[in-house]
C-alpha cells in the first residue's frame, strides 16, 4: 500500500508537469499564429523555461535506460549531467547540477519520462477535433512513434532543439515537421491531461 508521503510526492509532480505542459502549449499556440515573427519576451521565457521540463523528460530516459537499484551517487551524477549538459547551449542557460553528495530524489524524472511515453504512443490517434496545428488535415498520424531507445533519444532531442530556437527565432524559420512534431507533443500531452490526470490533482 502506498506511503502518504509517496501520493503527496507523485501529486506535486504531477501538478508541476501539468503546468510545465499547459503554459508549453500555450505559447507555443500564440507563436504560432505568427510563424514569422520572433517571440515576445514573456514568450521566449515560457519556452525556455519549459526546457527543465524536457530536461527531466530526457533525464528519465537515461535513468530508465541505464540505472540499476544499486548504482552509486557519482555514477548518477554523471549520467544526470550527460542527459542535461551534453549541449553547450544548455549550460549558458545556467542549468547546473547543485553541489554535494546528495542526489535529488528519484520519481520526478521518471513520472515525466512516462508521461512522455504514454503522449508518444497515443499521439498518432489524437481525436481530429482536438488537433489545431494548422494543415490541411487534422491529423497526427504519420507521426511515428519511437520504438527504440535510440529514436527516443532523437524526439526528446528534437523537441529540446525547437523549444530553443523557437524562444528567439521565427517559426518559419525552423523545420516544418520537426516544428509539428514538437507542437503535436504538447497538444497530446494536454489531452492526457485533460482526459487522465486532472480527477488525480484534485484535492
Amino acid at each position: 500500500m502506498a506511503k502518504l508521503e509517496d501520493v503527496s510526492f507523485v501529486k506535486e509532480v504531477l501538478k508541476t508537469l501539468v503546468k510545465a505542459i499547459r503554459s508549453t502549449y500555450e505559447t507555443l499556440s500564440q507563436v504560432i499564429q505568427r510563424p514569422d515573427t520572433p517571440p515576445k519576451p514573456q514568450q521566449a521565457h515560457y519556452l525556455s523555461t519549459s526546457l527543465e521540463h524536457i530536461g527531466h523528460m530526457r533525464e528519465g530516459f537515461i535513468l530508465s535506460q541505464r540505472v540499476s537499484t544499486h548504482s552509486e551517487a557519482d555514477e548518477l551524477r554523471y549520467l544526470a549531467q550527460q542527459v542535461l549538459f551534453d549541449w553547450q547551449w544548455l549550460e549558458e542557460l545556467g542549468l547546473a547540477l547543485k553541489s554535494g553528495d546528495q542526489i535529488e530524489r528519484l520519481g520526478s524524472q521518471l513520472i515525466t519520462y512516462q508521461h512522455s511515453l504514454t503522449v508518444l504512443g497515443l499521439l498518432p490517434h489524437l481525436p481530429p477535433e482536438v488537433i489545431t496545428f494548422p494543415q490541411p488535415h487534422p491529423s497526427y498520424a504519420d507521426v511515428p512513434v519511437p520504438r527504440l531507445p535510440g529514436q527516443m533519444l532523437d524526439r526528446i532531442e528534437e523537441i529540446e532543439h525547437i523549444l530553443y530556437r523557437a524562444s528567439f527565432a521565427p517559426l518559419d524559420m525552423l523545420a516544418f515537421d520537426a516544428v509539428r512534431r514538437t507542437y503535436a507533443f504538447f497538444e497530446a500531452s494536454v489531452w492526457v491531461i485533460n482526459q487522465h490526470l486532472t480527477f488525480m490533482l484534485r484535492e
